[in-house]
């Protein structure tokens, strides 16, 4: 009786370890998996060097080395990356590989360096009649020598704002040497056609650098940075000098925006027309760029990602997951129907957007 009573406690002491560890299995099984970046084939075989993108509802748009590309879903059921039509367009332009062109839903704008001419091509009508516009740098400016760009690292060359016009920067050689110009171009598409409305030379001030560090636009405005100032450009061709310090970076939050310089960050309450130190940036966050995604900032450079929050008095940061990305350069980041779409000079990668704020993995 005594032994079987023993024999009773073992097996019941058994099934409660198995049932545990039951339990446990069952917990593991529910913790979220972590979700590498995949690399899009199509694009790492033949065409990886991708600088750029774009979307409209039913279209996903890219541009590099060779030319501008679209990608359409095959049917409304988009459930995979890999059920979807890709298409190349030919574009005369032949360092779409070493520049960063501005991409629109409507139109990208680039840069012929070999006949200096400026080519605006509507992503609609890319190959059609009616589907460019080809400007002559030097028939619009006598004194143009070549065009104001940045490398990769740095961002785009040149910006389309959100009224459809495009700001091109380009160094001019004359009598008084050698000085930066922009050319503010308006643009429009419709149907596919794309025309210009008008163009505007602006000269900045006399003792402006002509070394161009950064350019972007923030709504209608454009922000252009030499290596010792900050010109802020209005839709109207207004330029002003805003800030005398480099700037790297712009970022909108709200009703705030901000300046990155090389070591501080800026800060603006009024549309960009004044400026005020805010805090110091951090060391990792120095020569990043920056986009949104939804409502975050998401903060990128060679193989990393941060999610990036700002608020008056300083910044936190979060360092994201980046499996697969390490050591390629990561140019830009898209949302497409119920993907992320990261272009790098080395691939496209994608994820589900849900995954994009698992941590790093140390």
């Amino acid at each position: 009786m005594k032994i079987f009573f023993l024999s009773m406690i073992t097996a019941l002491a058994l099934m409660g370890c198995a049932k545990d560890e039951g339990v446990t299995e069952k917990d593991d099984d529910m913790e979220p998996k972590q979700a590498a970046w995949a690399p899009y084939d199509f694009f790492t075989d033949d065409f990886p060097v991708q600088l750029n993108s774009a979307a409209t509802d039913e279209t996903l748009y890219f541009i590099g080395a060779n030319g501008l590309m679209y990608m359409n879903p095959l049917s409304e059921w988009y459930s995979d990356p890999y059920s979807a039509s890709t298409s190349r367009y030919v574009q005369q332009v032949g360092n779409t590989g070493r520049i960063k062109f501005p991409l629109s839903p409507d139109f990208v704008s680039a840069f012929d360096d070999k006949n200096d001419r400026l080519i605006l091509t509507s992503t609609k009508r890319a190959l059609l009649s009616g589907g460019q516009v080809i400007i002559d740098m030097k028939k619009l400016d006598s004194d143009f020598w070549n065009l104001g760009f940045v490398t990769v690292s740095k961002g785009e060359s040149m910006a389309i704002n959100s009224a459809g016009q495009t700001l091109v920067t380009y160094t001019t050689r004359g009598d008084e040497g050698l000085t930066l110009r922009l050319a503010l171009i308006d643009v429009q598409v419709d149907a596919g056609m794309i025309d210009t409305l008008r163009t505007q030379v602006i000269r900045l001030d006399a003792d402006a650098s002509f070394r161009l560090e950064s350019i972007q636009s923030i709504g209608t405005d454009f922000y252009v940075s030499t290596t010792n100032s900050l010109y802020r450009i209005d839709q109207n061709g207004t330029a002003s000098r805003v800030l005398q310090e480099t700037v790297s970076a712009m970022i909108s939050v709200g009703s705030l925006l901000y300046a990155q310089g090389p070591e501080m960050m800026y800060i603006s309450r009024d549309n960009g027309l004044s400026w005020e130190e805010a805090f110091a940036v951090p060391r990792e966050l120095r020569n990043i760029l920056y986009t949104t995604f939804r409502d975050k900032i998401i903060g990128y450079k060679i193989g990393k990602l941060w999610e990036v929050t700002l608020t008056e008095t300083g910044v936190s940061v979060r360092e994201l997951d980046a499996k697969h990305l390490e050591g390629r350069s990561i140019t830009s980041l898209i949302e497409f129907k119920d993907y992320l779409f990261l272009t790098t000079m080395e691939g496209v990668f994608f994820k589900k957007p849900s995954e994009l704020f698992q941590d790093a993995q140390k």
